[in-house]
């Protein structure tokens, strides 16, 4: 009965310090993603592809930092719109060309229809302009600043 109590025990420490690690997000830092395993908070496809991954740090309901992952930036921006009341402490976006994790308001962002992004929204950041005008000019699409993707209006449905 003993080696069943010890059992228990470290599985009920590990939980507890598991549980424990959750709740110490620093909004100062990008969050890990485990790719193939990570779940995006708005669709809740597996996030499989670095250049396209995005995090958002919020307030939890008890006032702690909490990451959310998106497979695709424009899953965090539907994902903003629908919860406009949550506090946001931190937005993270990979620069397309050396994949590292930017602060999201400091990127520049394109915006091309014909780019293949997980859910389709063309979107891709980068940490230069000089990167993303030449890939917008490859791709026929438009450069961006983080307040005018991420604020713009929604685009309004076709008839």
């Amino acid at each position: 009965m003993k080696p069943r109590r010890t059992i228990r025990l470290t599985g009920a420490l590990l939980c507890g310090a598991g549980l424990a690690g959750c709740s110490d997000t620093d909004p100062s830092a990008p969050p890990e993603i485990s790719y193939g395993v990570s779940v995006c908070a708005d669709c809740g496809m597996i996030i499989s592809d670095e250049r396209y991954a995005t995090a958002l740090v919020v307030e939890d309901d008890r006032g702690r930092p909490e990451a959310l992952l998106f497979d695709d930036a424009g899953d965090q921006i539907i994902y903003e719109r629908e919860n406009p009341t949550g506090t946001v402490l931190a937005r993270w976006v990979h620069d397309q060309q050396t994949h590292a994790w930017l602060p999201a308001e400091s990127a520049w962002y394109i915006r091309a229809e014909s780019l293949p992004t997980p859910m389709a929204s063309g979107i891709a950041a980068f940490a230069h302009k000089a990167d993303a005008e030449r890939m917008a000019g490859e791709l026929n699409g438009v450069v961006l600043t983080f307040e005018q993707l991420w604020f713009a209006p929604a685009p309004t449905p076709g008839p």
